[in-house]
């Protein structure tokens, strides 16, 4: 009966390690083995001061504690029963493991069967370990082993050894507790009963998850006591979104904190989660009191930005901002050229009666709310699956900036004379009126030309619908649905107005020759819009992608071009349809070379185009963090017009002069393309969508400065002379 270890020196970083920061041994509970009798068995690690290893989960770093064992015929074990382990902070890395000293109790299954000839049995295992300290990490392997004698009589516990296990049961995890977990969005709620009601009232908690990925360790849970039930508790813990977390395993760790010391319980959970209905109860405690932290984390996870969730001045606010920011959206650029169409539509109808104006007005409006309604709808779907959206988010996707760049293509060439459409199709860009009436295909003419509107208005955000969006992504899907009926209509609002009082465009011109001018000069502006989203499309691609989308806009001119020469009313039967033949086979080339030009593995990485601006990490951000330098993030996307407007003033030379006399690193978020990362922070700060502008301290006390979405040089300089 005895015992061996064994492990190497380890180089590390051309240093000598001379003493092994670990020291390993195998023991057994009892003296002996009998046939068909389990026992216990303990790895203990004694860890030198200053040193830590690793638990099964070792967090962000780390390797966790591997056994393989080499056991005699007729013996078998089962898996390892792991002491409690700590949790500890490293350079902003979290890890969960042990200090001073580690113990893991194998239980071990002896054979009924196992001869008593057998006189001794040789348990073998080879353990892998890590142990790290401030400085650097020592990877070890250790080969125990213990040899036993096999009898026929009950064995006797060895006195030794006694402490050992009575220390290794007491820092299992406990079991005894009644345990429940419900899910509501991204929040689990873990409903505790205590069986033992002379414990204190915990007052704080923090979980240890089994595996990664599912829990986000930054955020600290929240625990809240039954006051009416002693021994009742909720502790709220935040889930990852993109997580399908079904069943939660883990420690939970409860903590008292008094005068009178320091009183901690740990509870192994490996319950399965519900769903929770949105005025459910655990308890006493309502779901819906229970707040997360939304936390920037810096130096030290106590310093961190917070953002719960919540909108100064609540709901009527926000769709009061909402409201606004949809009346706002039809002054952005990117509307315009529809925009303009409408009103020219107004004009002509100016003969027309009240009735006609009206229901073209609400068709327009009615459009309007549709996408707004469809955009939201998609939000709220993506969100489900735990899948991360914001405002802008479909001009993210190659594919839908391509065939929104073709559709204003053939209507700028429709504008230019090229060809023209019929009644209905024509009205997608506005001009609704060739057939001036209630009839179905003009009014779905103006509903269209609503829908087009909003299309083209999502790469843009202004005052007040920021904030609005950013809440509307933290509400219930009803709340969040009027949010975005409020912001469409604000948008609708002015041709509501308009179609209901027409005499308000009494300072326009009267219909004439000056309209098809008109016309031509929106087709230039349709253009600008087609040369916009190319160059969206460009970043989000590259010059393979380019190229072929190029080359797709050259076949549909082409197509368009025939359409027009061959399929006017005027032309032969046979001359119209060889055109519609002809017409629909470059077409439908156009539309293949176009889907090709958007596919995703076509797309190249792209750096920043200057060395100056480096591209956002989190890790980055850390590190100049904690290295104590002023962060400017400017998060932005080629799509955002605001944004595009916003670099013109941060390339200004006093705004560049102070930037680089304060060493201030200037960070770039591209949000051109969906990034899981940049979507998240955003919403750390309460946004849903760009731009936004972000200026860290060098005093990582100070909370982050968020700038104003339409930046001027003077309210840079500003925040620069904060830090």
């Amino acid at each position: 009966m005895g015992e061996t270890a064994q492990a190497e020196t380890v180089q590390i970083n051309n240093s000598q390690v001379d003493e092994i920061p670990a020291k390993l041994s195998l023991v057994a509970e009892d003296i002996s083995i009998q046939p068909g009798r389990p026992f216990w068995m303990v790895i203990h690690m004694d860890l030198k001061k200053g040193w830590h290893s690793y638990w099964k989960n070792p967090g962000d770093s780390g390797m966790p504690i591997q056994i393989g064992w080499s056991l005699p015929e007729g013996i078998t074990v089962e898996d390892i029963q792991w002491s409690t382990p700590k949790r500890f902070n490293q350079g902003g890395l979290i890890g969960y493991g042990y200090e001073d000293k580690a113990t893991l109790l194998v239980r071990v299954l002896p054979s009924s069967k196992l001869p008593l000839s057998t006189k001794t049995a040789k348990i073998e295992a080879e353990v892998r370990w890590l142990a790290c300290s401030d400085a650097f990490c020592v990877p070890g392997e250790d080969e125990l082993s213990i040899e036993l004698p096999v009898l026929g009589t009950e064995p006797v516990a060895n006195a030794t050894n006694v402490e050992i296990f009575t220390n290794a049961r007491r820092e299992l995890p406990k079991t005894q507790w009644d345990i429940h977990a419900r899910q509501e969005n991204n929040l689990i709620e873990i409903s505790l009963i205590s069986p033992n009601n002379a414990l204190p009232v915990f007052t704080s908690a923090y979980y240890i998850p089994e595996s990664n990925g599912n829990i986000d360790k930054m955020v600290e849970a929240t625990i809240v006591a039954d006051p009416l039930k002693p021994g009742n508790y909720v502790v709220a813990i935040k889930k990852i979104e993109s997580s399908k977390l079904e069943t939660l395993k883990g420690i939970l760790i409860l903590i008292n904190e008094s005068d009178q010391g320091t009183v901690s319980v740990a509870i192994e959970i490996n319950t399965p989660i519900e769903n929770a209905k949105a005025d459910a109860k655990i308890g006493t405690a309502d779901i819906k009191g229970l707040k997360i932290h939304q936390a920037v984390v810096e130096k030290n996870p106590k310093e961190y930005t917070e953002y719960n969730g919540e909108f100064e001045g609540g709901i009527a606010l926000a769709l009061l901002f909402a409201f606004l920011g949809g009346l706002i959206l039809n002054l952005m650029p990117c509307v315009f050229p529809v925009i303009s169409f409408k009103i020219l539509s107004f004009v002509k109808m100016a003969g027309s009666s009240r009735r006609v104006t009206l229901l073209h007005g609400i068709a327009f409006a009615f459009g309007v709310l549709v996408s707004f309604w469809l955009f939201a709808g998609v939000l709220l779907l993506l969100k489900n699956y735990g899948l991360e959206a914001g405002w802008g988010f479909q001009l993210q996707q190659p594919l839908f900036v391509a065939f929104l760049a073709s559709l204003l293509l053939v209507f700028a060439l429709s504008l230019f004379g090229v060809f023209e459409f019929g009644v209905s199709v024509s009205a997608l860009a506005g001009d609704a009126q060739q057939k001036v009436g209630s009839n179905s295909s003009a009014l779905a003419g103006s509903f269209f030309s609503g829908m087009l509107a909003t299309a083209l208005a999502t790469p843009c955000t202004g005052p007040f619908m920021a904030p609005a969006l950013g809440f509307a992504a933290t509400l219930p899907a009803l709340w969040s649905m009027t949010i975005f009926t409020s912001l469409g209509l604000g948008m609708a609002f002015p041709y509501l107005i308009l179609s209901a009082y027409p005499s308000l465009l009494r300072f326009l011109p009267r219909p004439g020759a000056w309209m098809t001018t008109f016309k031509e000069l929106m087709g230039f502006m349709m253009l600008i819009t087609v040369l916009w989203l190319i160059s969206v499309f460009a970043a989000e691609t590259g010059i393979i992608g380019l190229l072929l989308l190029l080359t797709g806009f050259l076949v549909l001119a082409i197509a368009s071009w025939i359409y027009g020469r061959c399929c006017l009313p005027s032309a032969t039967k046979f001359k119209r349809y060889f055109g519609a033949v002809l017409t629909g086979i470059f077409a439908l080339s156009a539309l293949y070379v176009i889907t090709v030009s958007a596919d995703s593995s076509m797309t190249e990485n792209h750096v920043s185009q200057t060395e100056e601006w480096e591209n956002f990490s989190a890790s980055r951000l850390k590190q100049l963090r904690d290295e104590g330098k002023p962060v400017f993030i400017d998060f932005t996307a080629k799509w955002c017009l605001v944004c595009q407007a916003n670099h013109l003033v941060l390339s200004t030379s006093e705004v560049y002069q102070k930037l680089k006399d304060n060493n201030v690193v200037k960070m770039k978020a591209d949000w051109t393309r969906s990034d899981p990362e940049i979507t998240s922070l955003l919403r750390e700060f309460g946004r849903n969508g760009v731009p936004l502008y972000v200026l860290y301290s060098s005093d990582s006390e100070k909370a982050p400065q968020v700038l104003p979405q339409l930046l001027t040089p003077g309210s840079i300089i500003e925040a620069i002379e904060k830090i």
